[in-house]
């Protein structure tokens, strides 16, 4: 944030030459978050916060000078036209952040603000009643996705004993506002090739603001995976303590991919696939088992899946050096007519690096199969993540050596994870549940079959074939009720 305040008020400089008041209108907002800001408490959950002083005041240039255009439009005087202009445009934002706030989705509102001022700035000036009508949605989602995520804040503060820097931040926000609101009053003395030129400079100034606060957003890290651990870190089945220190390091440090976000939101968009009896799953962390279905399990889980979870991913897969190799032969055999050499030998480390970014944002769990030491941080990983609060997702599936994974049916199922269960009893006292999921391809359904729990008092090799058996006899009767309801 430092950095940018800086390259603002060197631009602002610059910008001097062609305008001292469009030059003292960007130096000014910087000034008022710089002057506000200090270092926050939880700095990673803050940088989109402290850029939205700078997204708010362009804001407020747009709708004068679509308010300017307008009042020499219909011939009106100015100084009341605005005053009209400007109270209807701010109860109209009011209404419109009073409907996103329903959503309570912060990323969504910094999409639509952004989405609504590109499009606003692509208008040309005569076009103010739809540049209007975009000015009162980015506003009001703008205005919206500040709410929910100063509210989020204000929990993470609360249960980690923090200091609130969002009041502080709001009052940059709302001043550097006022400042945008006072100097444009004196724009009407400008010359006017003078303002023309400087408010196609602030066009581009919101386009580049917005662009960069809904990247912001995606990598801020109080996401989903922290409002789950906001929400269980008060439940009695979880380790408290484990939990604030996960949530406070994460808040502090993590960063998201944004391109990992993105394409998740955008796939889950394009993707129909819903969720058939989730209200099952009443415990805070429990296990649940999946038919692969080649490709289609892992990828339909992430993108349409809504329990957070954590899955368990070949290690192999989470390792950039060997899921390079994993990924050479492939990449070698499907582009080898159409690609020239150089590119395909560059390109599975690019796809490596991508994926492998997706599968840390996952959070996956690595699975091992013949290193003991390995095998051991495997299982205290998977430990650990239960007793936080995390679900955890596994494909026991093995099929038949030299096979593939089942097109519509369900191989039978591996026993090995049901050891996951005596771990977590050794560490809580608790019963782990496991919970069967057919994968309906066809019928565009994830499917949550009936609760399965280890019985602790019987030998564990007869209880993991046991629970093992139960999740596949399930998933197999999921997958035949599916088949015959398609024939009918």
């Amino acid at each position: 944030m430092w950095i940018l305040t800086q390259a603002a008020v060197f631009a602002s400089a610059c910008l001097a030459l062609c305008g001292y008041f469009w030059a003292a209108l960007i130096a000014v907002l910087p000034v008022f978050l710089l002057c506000a800001k200090k270092r926050p408490s939880l700095p990673a959950c803050h940088n989109t916060f402290s850029l939205t002083g700078i997204a708010a005041a362009v804001t407020v240039v747009a709708f004068f000078d679509n308010a300017r255009f307008a009042a020499q439009y219909f011939q009106a005087k100015e100084g009341i036209f605005f005053v009209c202009y400007f109270a209807l445009a701010l109860l109209c934002s009011a209404a419109v952040a009073a409907v996103a706030l329903t959503t309570k989705k912060c990323g969504a509102m910094y999409l639509l603000y952004w989405a609504a001022t590109v499009a606003q700035c692509c208008l040309p000036r005569t076009s103010f009643p739809a540049a209007f009508c975009l000015s009162v949605l980015s506003a009001g989602c703008l205005a919206a996705a500040v709410i929910i995520q100063n509210g989020r804040i204000r929990r993470a503060c609360i249960l980690l004993e923090k200091s609130n820097d969002a009041p502080r931040l709001w009052m940059a926000m709302l001043s550097a506002s006022a400042a945008a609101g006072a100097l444009l009053v004196v724009a009407a003395y400008c010359k006017p090739q003078v303002t023309n030129v400087m408010l196609l400079c602030v066009k581009i100034l919101c386009c580049v603001v917005s662009t960069v606060a809904l990247l912001l957003t995606l990598r801020q890290p109080l996401d989903f995976v922290s409002l789950h651990k906001l929400d269980v870190a008060h439940n009695k089945d979880v380790d408290t303590t484990a939990v604030k220190r996960q949530l406070e390091q994460r808040l502090a440090t993590h960063k998201n991919y944004p391109l990992a976000i993105f394409l998740k939101y955008f796939l889950a968009f394009f993707v129909p696939c819903k969720t058939v009896g989730l209200e099952k799953v009443t415990e805070s962390a429990v296990c649940f088992t999946a038919n692969h279905y080649e490709i289609y399990g892992p990828f339909i889980t992430e993108v349409k899946f809504p329990a957070v979870f954590r899955p368990w991913t070949d290690s192999l897969m989470t390792d950039k050096h060997t899921l390079t190799r994993q990924l050479r032969s492939g990449v070698e055999v499907s582009t080898r007519k159409w690609l020239i050499k150089p590119l395909r030998r560059k390109l599975p480390a690019l796809i490596a690096g991508v994926v492998w970014k997706i599968l840390d944002c996952a959070r996956a769990l690595p699975v091992y199969r013949s290193d003991p030491n390995k095998i051991a941080e495997m299982k205290n990983q998977t430990a650990e993540a239960l007793t936080t609060g995390d679900n955890v997702l596994v494909f026991p599936e093995k099929p038949p050596k030299g096979e593939f994974y089942k097109i519509g049916g369900v191989d039978k199922f591996q026993t090995g994870f049901v050891e996951m269960a005596a771990d977590y009893r050794r560490r809580t006292g608790r019963d782990l549940a496991f919970y069967p999921l057919y994968i309906d391809k066809k019928g565009k359904k994830i499917i949550v079959g009936d609760r399965v729990t280890l019985n602790a008092d019987a030998p564990l090799h007869e209880e993991k074939l046991r629970v093992a058996e139960e999740l596949y006899r399930q998933t197999e009767e999921m997958s035949r009720r599916c088949a015959a309801k398609r024939k009918r």
